[in-house]
């Protein structure tokens, strides 16, 4: 599943394993901020939403944290407000601590950390994922670390400049809802 793209560089796309249940949510994607939105539904009734982001260079940090706020707040409005939260994607914004070498964190990196401790957000990757630069450009985020097990960075994939992020994600760790029984005695003679 992906965004539709106008041009050549950028954009969302998200492979699911054929056994997983999913179901794309329209209703929190925003194709100017190439915001792709899914839930997946787990063996044990676990429920996840994935947010794809991809952020070019003509939208500023700024414009992306006051989106994915927005729409993390609808999130919490909505029906899906138990469910897991991941954010992954092409953020260009480079954080020191997160390539793990050398190369300074930008503006925009320092202005993302910030922003993902404001809304108490974890980013998981730890590494390199564009060679071309010494960055650390695509980022796992989620609201519950534990829940994200094995973060790998894979070999980049066909002509892509961006390594493959892998991750696994921890389902022993949740419990399945409790289902609750409600009687209605009135029913009864």
């Amino acid at each position: 599943m992906c965004l539709v793209r106008e041009r050549h560089g950028g954009g969302c796309a998200v492979y699911v394993r054929s056994d997983f249940h999913y179901i794309r949510l329209f209703e929190f994607e925003n194709a100017r901020f190439k915001i792709l939105v899914m839930r997946l539904t787990l063996e044990n009734h676990l429920s996840v939403l994935i947010l794809n982001v991809y952020r070019p260079q003509t939208i500023t940090v700024r414009q992306i944290k006051e989106q994915l706020h927005n729409v993390l707040e609808e999130i919490n409005k909505s029906k899906y407000k138990k469910d897991y939260i991941i954010i992954v994607g092409d953020l260009n914004a480079q954080n020191k601590s997160w390539s793990m070498n050398n190369v300074d964190s930008t503006k925009e990196g320092v202005e993302l950390v910030e922003f993902l401790e404001s809304e108490n957000l974890f980013q998981l990757v730890r590494g390199v994922t564009r060679e071309v630069s010494n960055t650390c450009l695509d980022l796992i985020i989620t609201t519950n670390p534990s829940f994200i097990n094995d973060v790998v960075i894979q070999p980049k994939l066909d002509r892509s400049y961006h390594s493959f992020i892998e991750f696994k994600m921890n389902t022993l760790f949740c419990k399945g809802r409790r289902m609750r029984t409600v009687y209605d005695y009135g029913a009864v003679n």
